[in-house]
């Protein structure tokens, strides 16, 4: 009788009177976890009516953790967190983030849960904390998303109480699922009226998260699919940020073909003069490939040295051809000592010549000491 008489006073609008009506009752009787649990979450609901999300948490806390069936769990574990998100005290969340996730929970439907949410990420981006602004707009569910299982969940509640009406069972469990087909078609009626669609928005804000956490390939992808499904007052800025995502990605091949793409789209687009200083920026710090390069020395006494190893005018032609047939991008160095006999170099250039080189460089050298090679 004392649960009846809060609920009486609850359902009558005298919250604060239900609140010590409830709490009375729990002090001076033992009940099943099944009543209990319906007791704590009428206490958060009168908490909830006037919005006072802080007083809540207690009485949700209660509920989560008494709650005999996973359906009530869920729904006590979606309000609570709900309540830190508003707070960003992200650390008492996670115990309940696998009830969050699980299919068909609350925080799947719940309007209140993902505005909660999309705000905290929002207040952690704006402080800099990237990941965890990430974490959090991960946990919002998309719109349509939303709207489609409120719907889903509406019709099902309905045929849950048209059942239990017939079998006229549970008179407690009657009364639950009413409220709850009340504050389902509540927040199907704010959704449909009072929220507008997120989808995008919450997009953009997940693909910067994963720029400013540095995970440039997830954000590349997501600000290309941006692009191609968002309006066109995002579309230019998400082509130009996947760009800017793809540029700190090697090798830079994809960051070529966004920059390409964005100028072909966008020829006099805002952020076309960055973008093309970039990519000038980029072409400029590309590091050029060194030449095969093959060095043949001659000494002052006419020896042949091709690198270190000593050979002949005839193994000289024979390496020449196959080095030069072989790759002929190789740059060919003929170095001789400063003091070498010019009869002795012109027979080498002709070597070469006969193997096939007429193109090579000429330099001379100063050996280390007195007749020592210096290759």
């Amino acid at each position: 009788s004392y649960v009846y008489i809060a609920d009486a006073q609850r359902f009558s609008g005298r919250l604060d009177l239900a609140v010590k009506s409830y709490e009375a009752a729990l002090r001076r009787f033992t009940y099943p976890l099944d009543l209990r649990t319906d007791i704590y979450a009428a206490i958060a609901r009168c908490h909830l009516a006037n919005d006072n999300w802080e007083q809540a948490r207690e009485p949700l806390r209660q509920a989560f953790e008494s709650a005999p069936d996973s359906e009530r769990r869920n729904r006590a574990a979606t309000l609570l967190a709900t309540a830190y998100l508003k707070t960003l005290e992200l650390e008492a969340i996670y115990p309940m983030v696998p009830d969050l996730l699980t299919r068909d929970s609350l925080a799947s439907r719940s309007i209140a849960f993902n505005l909660a949410a999309l705000e905290a990420g929002d207040a952690l981006f704006g402080e800099e904390r990237y990941r965890e602004a990430l974490w959090v707009h991960r946990l919002v569910y998309p719109y349509d998303d939303v709207l489609m299982r409120t719907e889903r969940y509406l019709d099902h509640l309905n045929r849950l109480v048209e059942e239990e009406r017939r079998l006229e069972s549970h008179p407690r469990r009657l009364m639950r699922l009413q409220e709850w087909v009340a504050e389902t078609a509540a927040e199907l009626a704010a959704l449909q009226e009072q929220v507008e669609n997120y989808d995008e928005p919450l997009m953009s804000r997940i693909a910067r998260g994963y720029m400013e956490a540095r995970r440039y390939r997830e954000g590349c992808e997501l600000f290309l699919h941006l692009h191609a499904v968002g309006s066109p007052d995002v579309a230019e800025e998400a082509l130009y940020l996947a760009f800017a995502c793809a540029s700190q990605v090697q090798p830079l091949d994809r960051a070529y073909a966004v920059g390409r793409s964005y100028m072909d789209t966008y020829p006099a687009g805002e952020w076309y003069d960055n973008l093309t200083l970039l990519m000038a920026q980029m072409y400029g710090t590309v590091p050029k490939e060194r030449p095969n390069r093959w060095t043949v020395n001659v000494m002052r006494d006419g020896s042949v040295f091709s690198g270190q190893q000593p050979v002949t005018l005839d193994e000289l032609r024979a390496l020449v051809a196959a080095r030069v047939q072989g790759d002929p991008s190789t740059k060919v160095y003929l170095r001789a000592d400063k003091r070498t006999p010019h009869r002795e170099v012109r027979l080498v250039m002709n070597a070469m010549a006969e193997a096939g080189v007429g193109d090579f460089i000429f330099g001379v050298f100063s050996p280390a000491g007195t007749g020592e090679a210096a290759p």
